[in-house]
């Protein structure tokens, strides 16, 4: 026990160099010398006992991360943690070795998981030192280990072999694993909707204040998201000293942004014009607040609030007249932005926040710098760690380090930040001066000499160039009213007229609308003829009246206008090429018009457009990969018979290879516009790519149905897991991904979830870690993850489906119908069409495996999808199921449909709300009782009432079910139907399955409907009906009803 283990070389000032740990000091019994505890809870330890406490069993997940978050605090580097690592390792006991060596590996794998910065930046030989080890318990053979190349790994070593693998990838490739969102590419940047700022003579608050907003929060973002935990771990932020660099640069923009906001409004001369400038900042800070950019937000909130600005009376008076709401605007964010309680607010909003958000650093620093007033570093006379410390500090600082996670996705303009980079600051005097200036104090007899920084005079205002106006144009260039542009309180469009929408993206001085946007979803509104025929009357711009101004009106007007529109139209094809091959009467109205007139007043640009334009008609995008380059396949090492084969014949990663393969050819095909189209001919591409998931389901729960009966099922998961594994982190497949988690999720519902967690537990976690992506219950979230996926990628067909349609019947203020088209939708659509174009570029250069293929695309029958619940009494069901079944087996189309709620709901979710419904009866809970006689009956009154009154020719007896706690199952002698539900939603769905449909059945489903919706408040009903035939009167009943029918 006496044996030096390790040596660690000043740790900190306060600990004694060359300490050397031995066995001892970890296994030593618990006393006030070692340790200080409350049960699990550690108020202060040596370093030895806070890693035996680490590597002993029950330490929990909390201990851990405040310890790495903190340890700098009393160790000097990584490296020393390392050694500390490294000497419990060595120290162990036979009984207990194995248990304690897989509890560093555990701490090994979270420490470069979540603290990354301190193998990469920081310490680049923790990495090289931490794989070094790992390889020598890799050849041990006591660990199960080996020095034979490609033998297998057991016990520790397979293990560490895991991990050598999980660090070396990491170490060649530091920046893989990035945040889910992330700034746009380049491409995206081109028709970003705040171009103007690019003009040297455009001032920043003249574009749009979202559009500025954003640029601030990007830049804001690149400083916060460097910001490493330890920064906050002491005070040398207030020095430059390179301690905690990154926080001295948030700190210094903060007071950059503040300043300039001053600046910028003590600087205006006239009132009015001062008091726009006040209202532009306040509906700047109310985007940045909107934008969950604290940090920005305060420094422009501390910037209106300072002495030379807030003693403008006469300015703010002016604000106050402003009839968008922006006085009360300005007040509500005062309130928001309040001091008391220590920035309360503020902080009650970063507990609820949704990322991506930037936090107010200051408020926190505060916190830090009153717990490391308050508390000493080492407590008693044996200078213990003061542990207690470092768990305030660690969840101050989590509460917003965990903020880094998650990044913004807006296009960056270079000028823009530029420009908001090198904005006019003065000192405080100065304002003071400037403020007394402009708006003296009351009863001052004496007018304030005019600041220095004001004697360079200003340029006069020009004339507005007066055109000589055609009937064809005037819609261009008419006055705003509300019959052509719609805003809301905050000055945002949220309707405007095909004309005006044209006028925005090419106005000659400022953009408000997002082009990039507009040329992804002006489709829900335009053919590509009409809008080409709006850009081409918008290039030919009226002369001027006075032949005077030809000169200013060409430079200021007529130039600007057609570059524009030209980029506009080099935009569109660049993004959407495709729509211009499958309209070729389209594509040649672009050709004439860019040589007969474009090349006139364009000639460079025309001449260089066109010949892309060539290049694209001859060999397709001109940013297609053109190259021939192919990943070896991985072939099987034995000859496989199709019949027998199984997943465990074949490479996961080539498994995983050929369904991203045979999903990308489908998803290659998809246009945009399918998802929004109103008929299945026009979805043909779609629905296929979604038919896609269903076999991918089959197919995994066909192999774990075969393994669950020849007691493989531990393998199967394996291999699906690793199958998973490979197609969302080595070729970013979701599509197949969710196939197989579906698969899992319906299995593990019968099934010990254990299996598959001790099978794999790689695979186990990583289907822990994404399976939100199948509940779809935050919308928002797993939109901006799927989008901000790096091409070649494949995405959820499925929720792509749901997520439009939901967007595209949201109710809007915006009435449609009456010329105007709903930006906000443009908007919606735009981003979700641009990022899937944008993935849909570049194609897996994969070779197809013909016997993987054919093995995966073997016809699996439907039925292995849905179990049977062996209760007699549920007869009923085996009813509705033997038709859906029949109906499945025999139409292909309906299959597609009913896939999903057969495998989910009837066979998962129905058996599991009939056994608590059970359970609710035994208990004497439930509205539902068991009659003597083997039928289930309603007991609730007030529902036995309404079912009665409802439907007075039918006795109560014949209801079968009818309760808030599970779904309903009608009789068949009054109406047989089925109201689905899945768990965690307000959201049911109505299904009748008919030999034929009469208007009495559609009068009874619909009643039954509007019946349950009563008594089920905060849920909305679907209904679908699965029938043979429709009667003429029932067809045009259904329609009405908006009710959907599928034949068969």
């Amino acid at each position: 026990l006496n044996t030096p283990i390790m040596d660690v070389e000043g740790l900190v000032s306060s600990t004694p160099s060359n300490v050397v740990y031995t066995a001892r000091d970890f296994y030593e019994t618990d006393n006030p010398a070692n340790i200080i505890a409350e049960g699990e809870d550690i108020k202060a330890a040596t370093i030895p006992k806070l890693i035996y406490r680490l590597t002993l069993g029950g330490a929990g997940p909390s201990l851990l991360q405040d310890f790495l978050l903190t340890y700098r605090s009393f160790l000097p580097s990584g490296l020393a943690l390392l050694q500390v690592l490294k000497a419990r390792d060595a120290s162990t006991t036979p009984e207990d070795g194995r248990v304690v060596r897989l509890r560093i590996f555990s701490i090994l794998r979270i420490w470069f998981e979540k603290f990354w910065y301190d193998f990469w930046v920081d310490c680049p030989t923790l990495g090289e030192q931490t794989l070094s080890w790992l390889e020598s318990i890799m050849r041990d053979p006591a660990a199960g280990g080996s020095t034979v190349p490609g033998q297998p790994l057991t016990s520790e070593a397979k293990v560490a072999s895991v991990l050598h693998e999980k660090l070396s990838d990491r170490l060649q490739n530091p920046t893989v694993v990035k945040k889910l969102h992330q700034e746009s590419t380049q491409e995206e940047v081109k028709d970003e909707k705040v171009k103007e700022m690019k003009d040297p003579a455009c001032d920043i608050l003249d574009c749009p204040p979202l559009s500025v907003a954003k640029q601030i929060t990007m830049m804001e973002w690149k400083i916060w998201s460097s910001i490493k935990g330890y920064e906050f771990l002491s005070r040398d932020w207030k020095e430059d000293n390179g301690t905690a660099a990154n926080i001295l640069a948030s700190v210094k923009r903060f007071e950059y942004l503040s300043a300039w906001t001053s600046t910028k409004i003590c600087m205006t001369r006239a009132i009015r014009d001062r008091a726009k400038v006040v209202a532009a900042f306040i509906h700047i800070a109310h985007h940045l607040k909107a934008l969950n950019n604290y940090n920005s937000f305060m420094a422009i909130m501390q910037g209106l609030t300072r002495a030379p600005v807030s003693r403008l009376k006469q300015t703010f008076s002016d604000v106050e007249k402003m009839k968008d709401g922006t006085s009360k605007l300005f007040q509500e964010l005062l309130a928001f932005a309040s001091p008391d309680k220590a920035y309360q607010n503020i902080k009650q909003a970063v507990r609820a926040v949704i990322p991506p958000s930037i936090p107010f650093v200051m408020a926190y620093l505060e916190d830090l710098a009153l717990i490391q007033d308050q508390h000493p570093n080492f407590v008693t006379e044996h200078k213990l760690i003061n542990f207690e410390k470092r768990r305030l500090t660690s969840s101050t600082i989590l509460n917003i380090l965990t903020l880094q996670n998650d990044g913004y996705n807006f296009a960056e303009i270079g000028e823009a930040q530029n420009k908001l980079q090198n904005q006019m600051t003065v000192d405080d005097a100065t304002l003071n001066d400037l403020s007394m200036y402009f708006e003296p104090p009351r009863g001052a007899k004496e007018k304030f000499e005019e600041p220095a920084v004001l004697k360079k005079g200003f340029q006069k205002k020009k004339e507005p160039i007066e055109l000589d106006m055609n009937p064809e144009w005037l819609p261009y260039q008419e006055p705003d009213s509300i019959h052509t542009v719609v805003y809301n309180d905050l000055r945002e469009i949220i309707g405007i007229t095909k004309y005006k929408l044209v006028e925005r993206m090419t106005h000659p001085k400022k953009l408000e609308m997002g082009n990039n946007n507009i040329l992804a979803a002006f489709p829900l509104y335009l053919t590509g003829t009409e809008f080409l025929d709006l850009l081409i009357l918008r290039f030919r711009v009226p002369p001027p009246k006075n032949k005077l101004d030809a000169r200013r009106h060409q430079m200021e007007l007529a130039t600007p206008i057609q570059l524009r529109v030209a980029n506009t139209l080099k935009a569109w094809t660049a993004g959407y090429w495709y729509r211009f091959t499958e309209d070729p009467e389209l594509l040649q109205k672009l050709l004439t018009f860019v040589r007969e007139e474009v090349k006139v007043t364009l000639t460079q640009f025309a001449t260089t457009f066109e010949a892309e334009l060539q290049q694209r008609i001859e060999h397709g995008s001109v940013t297609e990969d053109q190259s021939t380059s192919f990943l070896e396949s991985i072939l099987p090492a034995d000859s496989v018979e199709l019949d027998t084969a199984r997943v465990t014949d074949f490479n996961p990663l080539e498994v995983a290879r050929q369904l991203t393969l045979a999903n990308s050819k489908l998803f290659q095909k998809i246009r945009p516009e399918e998802f929004w189209a109103k008929t299945e001919q026009e979805q043909t591409n779609l629905i296929k790519w979604a038919e896609s998931l269903f076999s991918v389901q089959a197919w995994a729960l066909d192999e774990l149905k075969r393994g669950q009966r020849d007691n493989s099922v531990s393998v199967i998961f394996e291999a699906l897991g690793r199958i998973a594994r490979h197609c969302a982190e080595d070729y970013s497949n979701w599509e197949s991904v969710l196939g197989i988690f579906t698969a899992f999720g319906a299995f593990i519902e019968k099934e010990n979830e254990n299996t598959f967690s001790l099978a794999d537990p790689l695979s186990h976690r990583f289907y822990q870690d994404h399976k939100y992506l199948l509940l779809n219950e935050n919308k928002k979230k797993n939109s901006t993850f799927y989008c901000s996926l790096v091409p070649p990628c494949i995405p959820s067909s499925m929720f792509l489906r749901s997520y439009i349609s939901e967007l595209l019947a949201e109710p809007s203020p915006v009435v449609e119908n009456d010329g105007l088209l709903n930006v906000q939708k443009i908007n919606k659509v735009g981003e979700l069409v641009k990022a899937f174009v944008l993935q849909q570029k570049e194609v897996y250069k994969l070779k197809e495996v013909k016997i993987i293929q054919d093995y995966l695309g073997k016809p699996r029958e439907l039925t292995s999808l849905v179990r049977t619940t062996g209760d007699d009494q549920l007869s009923t069901v085996g009813g509705v199921r033997a038709v859906l079944l029949d109906l499945l087996r025999s139409e292909q189309r309906i299959k597609t449909r009913i896939d999903y709620i057969v495998g989910e709901v009837l066979d998962v979710h129905y058996p599991k709300a009939i056994e608590e419904t059970k359970k609710l009866v035994n208990a004497g809970k439930g509205n539902l009782c068991e009659p003597s006689k083997s039928a289930w009956c309603i007991s609730d009154p007030k529902l036995r009432k309404a079912l009665v009154n409802a439907f007075p020719d039918a006795l109560f007896e014949t209801w079968t079910h009818f309760d808030t706690n599970c779904d309903v199952l009608i009789s068949p002698g009054l109406l047989t139907a089925i109201i689905l539900f899945f768990p965690g939603t307000n959201h049911r769905y109505l299904l009748d399955v008919k030999e034929e449909v009469t208007t009495a059945s559609v009068l009874t489903l619909t009643k039954i409907g509007s019946l349950y919706c009563s008594l089920h408040s905060g849920t909305s009903l679907s209904c679908m009906i699965v029938a043979h035939s429709v009667t003429e009167t029932a067809s045009k009943l259904v329609e009405r009803c908006k009710i959907k029918l599928l034949l068969c």
